[in-house]
């Protein structure tokens, strides 16, 4: 349990990084890319990361 959780995390890091605002330090903030990507395709994000 504890590795899916770990991979889970790396995964929403990995995503932030790549996605997140840079260009707006109030807005860079997780809530605010999964508000501006939505809860669904960050899951299926996540789920594509965690198999590749």
């Amino acid at each position: 349990m504890r590795m899916r959780v770990l991979a889970a995390f790396s995964s929403i890091i990995d995503l932030f990084k790549r996605f997140g605002f840079r260009d707006n330090r109030n807005k860079n903030r997780l809530c605010f890319l999964i508000d501006a990507v939505g809860m669904d395709e960050m899951a299926k994000a996540i789920r594509r990361k965690r198999r590749d």
